[in-house]
């Protein structure tokens, strides 16, 4: 705009020099300006007028050129400020409010989310936020972490929970390591073809520097965290000192029901509450990017060693005598209408949501990060004085998304000792009836739970037309329901089929043709296509989520399939399956236990399996 204007230099005046001369800035004129330009060329009187002190201070010279702007971030107006900060993370923003004063009075934690256990450092965290006059009205979600410590009572039976714990983690270690060495010698210092586990670890667990050096050749996270576990790794008796701790504070806590009161007093003092997580992800030993960053988490020292908590009587890989006798004995026992004390923070969050007079809460979610476990089916097999409790909680609250996890809990190696229980689709089916509201539903289910899956056995005949996201994980489903599901389904806009075996239709001898996710879409491409012009009918977005291969003893990575899906179903392009598999280097390969992983299939090389990982799960 300015590029044929020429500077001259100003007239000198007696009077006092103005405000541009004083700021180094000269009057202009405008001396080969065309008629086509000269319209649009602002003269420096309007230029003064609209930027007022700030023009010469954008526009000053000397003699290295064009001066900076001397205006800083902290100069804008705290709105901007506030608008700036949403693109920045939780721990930039913590950082930033450590900078200045200015900062840490005007920029706001990012706090979405409290979290409740019997533990100290949740409780204070939470009674902070609650008592902060900002904070406590942007808190949106309250997550109840039901994974309750185990009792060690000596510690050589907290050594060997650490042992087994760690199998897993330590398993993937060595493959990293020994893939590494492999025809490689150590230069007359260690011959590395024969290193061993002990060899690996040789220092209570810690790494070795041969090991270090190894995995120094790396610049992933995995070896970064590895490496970082073992500088900082504290010794088992140390560890078991601070766990016997934290234990008997959990005991007692939970005596004096202080987290249920806390609960209570969050949901009366948190006016922007719209969602309650119920969660048993977080203490899981391979999630070395915790799926949840608590302040319990935070307040344990580096290198704490503790074992695995594996909440609602989840199987594990391994246990010992007594870790088995416990869930036996649980699973045995009669069960009265409540669910056992494994399951405590169910009863909990039911019971204080009910006792409110009045919530906004809209959410209401089971998370098991795709584990093996949730819910006691014995809540669903017969009508009782929790599921009277679970309908109330549905008919009193207008929830808008459910996301429920339901385990037959009864285990492969315990099953022939345990009573016959009815099946549970009747009484499930009592309850998402009282769901009138509901718009987003996810249903995952474990053990014969899984087998042969029927909506209309489970879902009220008014809930698909009103469902706008549909998620079924885990289960064996027949494709004529399924297919009968999702032509129901009006106002769909995305449905997610996550580790789904599709069958023919057990239930009528007509239906013969051969099941598979390729007849499935072809099916729904030749539907979507007969009514094209049928706006009606809703045309989702479909996600396909499968394992990928054998199950790894650290990473749980999964291919995802859904713009090829999509592709397919109303573009025109191929199918992405070939019967039931998915075609080669089609979809991403994501990791259920890290966000961040997230990559193309075609791209992507799998770790070397153990054939004996099967057989350790």
């Amino acid at each position: 705009m300015f590029s044929n204007l020429q500077i001259r230099p100003a007239r000198s005046h007696r009077r006092k020099p103005s405000l541009s001369i004083r700021a180094g800035v000269t009057k202009r004129r405008v001396s080969a300006v065309t008629a086509a330009t000269a319209s649009n060329v602002p003269s420096l009187s309007f230029m003064e007028e609209l930027f007022g002190d700030e023009f010469p201070e954008a526009f000053a010279t000397n003699p290295g050129g064009v001066r900076a702007n001397k205006k800083k971030i902290w100069d804008l107006p705290v709105e901007l400020l506030s608008l700036t900060c949403q693109y920045l993370s939780g721990l930039d923003i913590k950082r930033l409010r450590l900078a200045s004063q200015h900062f840490a009075k005007h920029i706001d934690l990012r706090i979405d989310r409290v979290y409740i256990s019997p533990n100290q450092a949740n409780l204070d965290c939470l009674q902070w936020v609650i008592q902060h006059p900002r904070h406590s009205k942007r808190v949106r979600e309250i997550v109840w972490d039901d994974a309750q410590l185990e009792e060690y009572p000596t510690l050589e039976s907290f050594r060997q929970a650490i042992v087994l714990d760690q199998f897993q983690w330590t398993t993937e270690i060595e493959r990293r390591l020994e893939k590494s060495v492999q025809g490689h010698s150590g230069n007359g210092l260690l011959d590395y073809d024969f290193l061993d586990r002990d060899v690996f670890f040789p220092l209570d667990g810690r790494l070795n520097d041969a090991a270090k050096d190894i995995l120094l050749q790396y610049e992933d996270r995995f070896s970064r965290a590895v490496l970082a576990r073992s500088a900082f790794m504290m010794s088992v008796e140390d560890s078991y000192v601070l766990y016997t701790k934290l234990y008997e504070q959990e005991r007692d806590l939970i005596k004096r029901r202080i987290d249920v009161s806390a609960l209570e007093h969050a949901l009366q003092h948190l006016p922007g509450l719209r969602k309650i997580t119920l969660t048993s992800e977080v203490w899981r030993p391979w999630n070395y990017v915790p799926r949840y960053d608590t302040p319990y988490s935070r307040s344990l020292p580096a290198g704490f060693r503790k074992p695995t908590v594996w909440p609602w009587l989840e199987k594990r890989p391994l246990e010992t005598e007594a870790m088995f006798e416990r869930r036996f004995d649980t699973l045995l026992s009669p069960f009265t209408g409540w669910l056992p004390t494994a399951w405590r923070g169910y009863t909990i969050v039911t019971s204080a949501l009910l006792s409110q007079q009045s919530n906004n809460i809209e959410e209401f979610i089971i998370d098991t990060g795709r584990e093996r476990t949730g819910l006691n089916r014995n809540l669903f097999t017969q009508p009782n004085q929790e599921l009277d409790q679970t309908m109330d909680l549905f008919r009193r609250i207008p929830l808008k998304r459910l996301q429920l996890v339901i385990n037959d809990v009864r285990c492969d190696d315990i099953l022939r000792e345990l009573p016959h229980t009815p099946p549970i689709w009747d009484q499930l089916k009592r309850a998402l009836n009282e769901l009138q509201y509901l718009t987003h539903f996810d249903l995952q289910l474990h053990g014969d739970l899984a087998q042969c899956f029927y909506w209309e056995r489970v879902l009220p005949p008014f809930l698909p037309s009103q469902l706008k996201t549909l998620s079924l994980r885990a289960m064996v489903i027949a494709e004529p329901s399924l297919l009968r599901l999702v032509k129901r389904m009006r106002n769909a806009q995305q449905i997610t089929l996550d580790n789904i075996t599709l069958v023919p239709d057990q239930e009528h001898s007509n239906w013969v043709e051969a099941s598979h996710p390729e007849h499935f879409f072809y099916t729904l491409r030749d539907y979507y296509a007969e009514f094209a012009q049928e706006t009606s009918i809703a045309r989702p977005f479909f996600t396909w989520i499968e394992n990928l291969g054998p199950w790894q003893s650290f990473f749980h990575r999964c291919r995802m399939v859904h713009e090829e899906i999509n592709d397919f179903l109303y573009g025109g392009w191929d199918c992405p399956f070939d019967g039931r598999v998915v075609k080669e280097n089609v979809g991403w390969v994501i990791d259920t236990r890290d966000s961040e992983f997230k990559q193309r299939m075609a791209e992507y090389t799998p770790q070397d399996d153990n054939d004996d990982d099967d057989d350790m799960i």
